[in-house]
């Protein structure tokens, strides 16, 4: 299937949200994680004492989560707000019954191939650096294929399989690009009948506004004001956007790159020297243009550290017209939120600061933010545990052992 990323409606994915999300944050282990119990499930999610109690037990029965009556000091020794003491509230934990799920991210230069457990943990991963172009569609997706299987450590049961591209992926589950060299290439039932199991697939910018909403620990707020919209922007290789509104993420109708960004990219300074099939923004044009001129740097943060004048002309050019391109997404979206995501906003500091600048000048009512790194990881963990993070009871049980 086309993955349509949304927060889960079944009421013990719901809670599972909760559960799961609520785990030290690794980018700053000083963060606490809030501490879930059948109180706060009842707040959160407006459920009452004896449903939260049917679906917790439910989730504990299956493996995925366990009971910790060792509570932090912070909180007291009580019942839940309402009853009549004795009982000593348990902190509620994911946990892994011996489950795994197989995400992918198929970049145009580099793949990313990861085993997860359900909580998005990474059990195993490989990266493989190879040009998708030089390859034919099919024997690509077959070598992902085969290699996602054999990713699954034995004894483990498959929970769930998903690949995210950096391409146009449309409803159908064809996927064109002109970076992989690809037209209507039939991505869906390929990986099918490769992974021998069924397989979501997802546009890369879609899968990380996903991972975004179904990572947060207060899904009810999300999806209401003063959070109900955001605009996710990522630029790398593909120069995209995806847009999430009232907790679902918008799948587009194409899934192609958004005209503005060529348009803007064709009469720049990286006009002349993209190369065949890149994006006019992307890194490889940029890097391609720094060669021209006479620069050494095999990466953007390669460029962002040297010192020379044109180094600096390049990448203030590229975020000048990124800036430009996404303010007139704002103008046509008026979201609340941006986060902005990728190696243009994360390998070059002060491009970052400049397009914040910029955007919070003509837009000062939005709220801005810059994704952590590793949105590649993210976008395979989104598609890999997306069945299981909507219906985690009926995936746990129909997971098959590797």
């Amino acid at each position: 299937m086309t993955i349509a990323f949304a927060l889960p409606t079944d009421p013990t994915a719901r809670c599972f949200q909760l559960i799961r999300a609520a785990r030290p944050d690794p980018a700053d282990a000083a963060i606490a994680p809030p501490t879930v119990t059948r109180a706060l499930l009842q707040r959160q999610l407006g459920l009452s004492q004896p449903s939260v109690t049917r679906l917790v037990t439910a989730l504990i029965e299956a493996g995925l989560v366990v009971q910790d009556k060792h509570l932090p000091p912070s909180l007291p020794s009580a019942t839940t707000p309402g009853s009549r003491g004795g009982r000593r509230t348990a902190t509620l934990i994911p946990h892994n019954p011996g489950l795994v799920a197989l995400g992918a991210h198929i970049g145009a230069r580099s793949t990313l191939l990861l085993a997860v457990d359900p909580t998005g943990t990474v059990l195993a991963q490989r990266q493989v650096n190879f040009d998708v172009s030089s390859t034919p569609a099919a024997d690509t997706l077959e070598a992902i294929g085969h290699s996602l299987r054999s990713l699954a450590p034995p004894g483990t049961r498959i929970a769930g399989a998903g690949v995210a591209f950096s391409a146009a992926v449309r409803p159908d589950g064809t996927v064109t690009s002109s970076a992989y060299g690809w037209e209507e290439q039939p991505a869906l039932p390929l990986l099918r009948s490769y992974l021998h199991k069924d397989v979501g697939i997802s546009g890369g910018v879609q899968a990380l506004a996903g991972c975004d909403l179904l990572t947060c620990t207060d899904p009810i707020t999300a999806a209401a004001p003063p959070c109900a919209s955001t605009l996710y922007c990522y630029a790398r290789e593909l120069i995209s956007h995806a847009w999430m509104m009232g907790g679902t993420v918008h799948r587009p109708k194409t899934g192609s790159s958004p005209i503005v960004y060529d348009t803007l990219g064709r009469g720049s300074l990286f006009a002349g020297t993209c190369p065949v099939g890149a994006h006019p923004l992307s890194a490889s044009s940029i890097l391609s243009a720094a060669r021209h001129r006479g620069l050494s740097a095999q990466s953007v943060a390669d460029l962002a550290r040297s010192t020379k004048p044109a180094a600096r002309e390049l990448l203030d050019a590229r975020a000048r017209l990124l800036a430009e391109g996404l303010s007139s997404a704002l103008d046509t979206l008026d979201p609340h939120r941006v986060v902005l995501a990728g190696e243009a906003f994360t390998a070059d500091p002060l491009a970052a600061t400049r397009i914040r600048g910029i955007l919070e000048a003509d837009h000062p009512e939005v709220t801005l933010e810059i994704a952590p790194r590793g949105p590649v990881h993210r976008a395979a963990t989104a598609v890999a545990l997306h069945r299981l993070w909507q219906d985690p009871l009926s995936v746990a049980r129909r997971a098959e052992e590797v």
